[in-house]
């Protein structure tokens, strides 16, 4: 295993010659377990010299806040949702835990802070984030433990820094603490291995203006974000540029920062060139930043987005009579006066008025509410129909 004394100490990034210490995880198991609460040690994962990046699968969260320490319900609760999440994402697994709950000296701030790692899957850990897209958690996890240059990882039963001397303590796998070491793989194969398929993406070669342009048309979900972006974050700058969609209709938008934008999960904060994103998940909307002052915090919640009801097409070249075609203006109109509005349509086989239908289905394709009621006012007067 490589390991190093200190998050704080030489990496690979601003020292290329620099070499972790190396240490077999039992000598490692035996040092810690006779030195607890003493060391600030971490394990060093790094491109440079994992196989394949090849790790445990594992996870990392914080909830935060300022006011007031977390009670035992609380954490209780979050740990239960913790496990809920990742049974429903991967199964049955077994899963080592550590725990360095309490007040951050350093930060000055209280946390549950969690550390879960698979004994039964691996995976190249720079994938992870990916994972945890397509597995509906990246609003649940942390997302910054993940870097392929130099990341660090804590080790149980050692603090993470100086001044917070929170010790990270196994809730279970005391005696074999080498179940929390994330580069002890002897049982990895190719079953228990879990591979990301990454599909390359031809390049475009329009503007991110025009692509943004192209994908609002086809997306009304894109419109309503940047409405949301605008009114609630007071930004109008950011630029979408691409999203991912998940089998169970969530959504992940990433967003590009031009210029500036004053940060909607720590406001204090003005970020230049860090993107953030925006998950949708059923209809609510979370702002995660991935600049490197927020990106370890918990996303957002930024707004809910109205949910209507999916009502059919109807064949546009069939006409209605007369009777017809009165029942459906007033349900039109009814839709019309409150967007809100849940009434269910039946479709109809019978002949129609091929005007009346083809504002019937703009508006359920998502167009602007009021521009199809001015055009329907605009029909309704010149063809005059008595109700």
């Amino acid at each position: 295993m490589y390991t190093i004394e200190s998050m704080k100490t030489h990496r690979w990034g601003n020292n290329p010659n620099f070499k972790p210490k190396t240490i077999s995880p039992q000598e490692l198991s035996v040092v810690l377990n006779n030195n607890k609460g003493k060391y600030l040690w971490c394990e060093c994962l790094s491109q440079h010299h994992l196989e394949n990046n090849v790790t445990k699968l594992y996870f990392d969260r914080d909830v935060k806040r300022k006011d007031k320490q977390y009670n035992e319900n609380e954490i209780q609760n979050d740990y239960k949702m913790c496990k809920e999440k990742l049974k429903s994402a991967f199964g049955e697994c077994d899963w080592a835990v550590c725990q360095r709950h309490g007040y951050n000296k350093e930060k000055e701030i209280y946390c549950i802070s969690w550390h879960f790692v698979c004994l039964d899957l691996f995976i190249d850990y720079t994938k992870i984030p990916i994972l945890m897209i397509q597995k509906g958690l990246d609003n649940i996890f942390d997302n910054a433990v993940y870097k392929s240059t130099e990341q660090m990882w804590q080790l149980p039963w050692c603090c993470k820094t100086v001044k917070d001397q929170r010790v990270l303590t196994p809730i279970n796998y005391k005696k074999d603490i080498s179940c929390h070491f994330l580069q002890e793989i002897q049982n990895q194969n190719n079953n228990n291995t879990i591979i990301i398929e990454e599909h390359k993406r031809k390049k475009l070669k329009t503007s991110n203006t025009q692509i943004n342009n192209v994908y609002l048309f086809k997306n009304k979900n894109v419109k309503l974000l940047q409405k949301m972006l605008k009114n609630t974050a007071n930004d109008e700058s950011s630029l979408w540029y691409k999203s991912l969609k998940q089998d169970n209709g969530d959504e992940t938008h990433f967003y590009k920062t031009q210029n500036c934008r004053v940060c909607y999960v720590s406001p204090n904060e003005i970020h230049k060139s860090n993107n953030f994103v925006l998950n949708i998940r059923n209809n609510q909307v979370y702002y995660k930043c991935m600049s490197k002052e927020c990106v370890g915090l918990m996303p957002k919640l930024l707004g809910v987005i109205e949910i209507q009801s999916i009502v059919p097409k109807i064949n546009e070249s069939s006409y209605f009579n007369q009777d017809d075609l009165i029942m459906y203006r007033q349900e039109i109109n009814a839709l019309l006066s409150d967007p809100k509005n849940t009434i269910k349509i039946k479709q109809i086989t019978l002949s129609s008025n091929q005007r009346i239908i083809e504002y019937f289905n703009k508006y359920y394709s998502g167009e602007d509410t009021n521009d199809v009621k001015w055009e329907f006012e605009i029909w309704k007067k010149s063809k005059q129909v008595k109700e």
